[in-house]
Parts: C-alpha cells; structure tokens; sequence
C-alpha cells in the first residue's frame, strides 16, 4: 500500500479500505480484529498516514474485534447510523412508484393511509422500506395500492415478513435456536426494542417459568444472539432494533407466516 501511495504520488489523497457485513465472519476463524490492529502499526512504522479503515457491522462487531485482539475497537471511531425520518421514507415510496410508472404501461397509485402505513411500519429501515413496499405492489390488482394490499404482502406466506428474516435473521431466528421458550423470551425483549431488559422483566412479559428464561438466557447469550449488560448484571437486549422491529411485527403469526421452516415446531 505504502508502495502505490508513493507511486501514485499526487494523483490521489489516499486509500480507504471498507468492508461490509464485517461482523459476520466467526471472530477467531476471520481475526479481523487481530488483522486491522497489526496493519495500522505496520503502517505506522512506515510513516504511512494516508490509508483509512472502515467496517460497517451490527453492534455485535465491537465484541467480535476485541475478542480477536484487546485493543483492536480503539483503532476506530464508533458511528451509529440514524433510521429514515418519516418524510424521507414517504419520499423513497413515492419516487419508487414513479419509477414504476415510467416503465409500466398503467399508472399506479397509493392512498395516502397506505402510504402513512407503510411508512410506519418499516420503522425507518431501508431493507424493510424496500420489501414491504415491494410486496405491496405485487399484491395489488386495482392500481391503488391500499392497506390492505400492505397487510396481505407483509403477512402472507414467503411475503416480506418471510424474505427479511430469512435474508437477515436467519442465523438469529432460525438456525440457532431449535426451543419454543427462547422464541418466546426474543418476543418478549422485542416489545421493548434493542434497550436492555432484566431478567424479571423478561419473565412477566414472556409468560414462561423463571427456570425456562434462564435456560433460554444461557442459551441465547451463547450462541450471540442477545447482548448482556457488562455494567449492570442481568440485563439484556437484542443485538439490532431493526431485529426487534421485524419480532414485534412478526408477532403470534410466526407459524402461518414461518409455517415448517421454523426448527422445533
């Protein structure tokens, strides 16, 4: 790297190297974190201050990054991404729509209280926008797109609801957990979002005996699927909000909507 910055010369500022979904690879198997702490002193020792790092993660990358070498999260300044504003989402439903219009040969619309819902419902997140409003226009058949077009396209069988989780929460929902109890401890810590929960609280909220949420606490803390709270002991929460939000939405419908492909049903 320092060799093509030097070749280069004034032809570029720098190198930025990203990478995304870096919190996928297995923490000891990848060493990321072990890779990007000993690259930026090797870079160091050669004078070499114009390449920059990026990783783009759910909040489970820090752990994995200090769990492949201590010091590796200090390397980098932390940046939370903001969900849509609710006027941008109405914007990015509207200007999909449009699209579709220029390439189709009869103009679709959507109502306003379809649009206010589907706006509400993806929370904000752009790989919910995206599905939800995809499925909505594929359950049209008047060229007015309405609510019920919405609930039908979330809900039904292989819809939104089923394409989400199996893109983005399958390892969390579907591979890793084969008890009905640990289900039912993730919707309850899914009604309060990605804050943390104590353990009592899980108990009332997800109607199980206090031996059961222990197991499916140990369970699921193993398996990373659920944070714990280093500061306050017995608090929990989920990794994402944008994985609560698809859990709350998901709701009592898990099997008509999930149907076999859930383990341990």
């Amino acid at each position: 790297m320092r060799d093509l910055l030097q070749c280069a010369g004034h032809m570029i500022d720098g190198l930025v190297i990203l990478i995304d979904e870096a919190d996928k690879p297995d923490a000891m198997q990848a060493k990321l974190g072990e890779i990007v702490k000993l690259l930026t002193e090797r870079l160091t020792r050669l004078n070499c201050d114009q390449v920059c790092i990026g990783l783009a993660g759910l909040p489970t990358l820090v752990p994995k990054l200090r769990e492949s070498h201590e010091s590796a999260p200090r390397i980098f300044e932390t940046l939370t991404l903001d969900v849509l504003s609710m006027d941008d989402r109405k914007m990015v439903i509207s200007q999909g729509l449009n699209e579709a219009n220029r390439k189709n040969k009869r103009e679709t619309t959507i109502k306003p209280e379809a649009l206010q819902l589907l706006a509400e419902r993806s929370e904000g997140y752009p790989h919910f926008l995206q599905e939800f409003s995809y499925w909505s226009f594929q359950e049209d058949t008047d060229y007015a797109i309405d609510e019920e077009d919405i609930n039908i396209g979330i809900f039904k069988k292989g819809g939104a609801i089923y394409q989400l989780g199996k893109r983005y929460f399958e390892a969390l929902y579907y591979e890793k957990i084969s008890s009905a109890d640990y289900r039912k401890v993730l919707q309850a810590m899914a009604l309060r979002g990605d804050t943390w929960v104590s353990r009592q609280d899980i108990i009332q909220l997800s109607g199980i005996k206090p031996t059961q949420v222990n197991n499916a606490l140990n369970a699921l803390k193993t398996r990373n699927i659920i944070l714990t709270n280093d500061k306050k002991p017995g608090q929990y929460r989920l990794p994402t909000k944008s994985f609560a939000v698809w859990l709350t939405i998901l709701g009592e419908k898990a099997d008509e909507v999930l149907n076999e492909e859930l383990p341990g049903q």
